[in-house]
């Protein structure tokens, strides 16, 4: 599992750090244990019923993709699931794809398009 896991030991790193720095990084861990998929789910995703979710339409930051495009994303994802190794068809075997959105980010150039997709594990979101 260190392939899917990286730790930072937070209790030993103040030993070797002063004093600002110190409270630096319980500041960053403090933001950081905010910030999870869950709180992102909520954020992003509305629920449709029967345990499903699906994203925010926020145009034109985020709108859902045409039907064309998602099939053509599911085609592209099942074939990445032939060609990847066992570990990790094994690993996304636990998560189903249920929405397929376009956001628009400002990472490098401002308009590059996004596609996330929503993964629930085994239909269950942890929001």
């Amino acid at each position: 599992m260190d392939r899917y896991y990286s730790h930072f030991n937070q209790e030993m790193a103040p030993r070797h750090l002063g004093k600002a720095s110190r409270r630096v990084l319980e500041e960053a861990a403090e933001e950081a244990r905010k910030r999870t998929s869950a709180r992102a789910a909520r954020r992003l995703t509305e629920d449709i019923g029967a345990g499903q979710r699906r994203f925010i339409e926020s145009p034109p930051v985020m709108t859902h993709v045409e039907d064309l495009v998602e099939l053509d994303m599911d085609a592209n994802y099942r074939q990445y699931l032939l060609s990847a190794n066992a570990d990790i068809r094994m690993l996304l075997s636990h998560y189903t794809m249920e929405d397929i959105g376009q956001r628009v980010v400002g990472i490098g150039s401002v308009g590059t398009p996004l596609l996330p997709g929503a993964f629930p594990r085994h239909g269950r979101w942890g929001c």
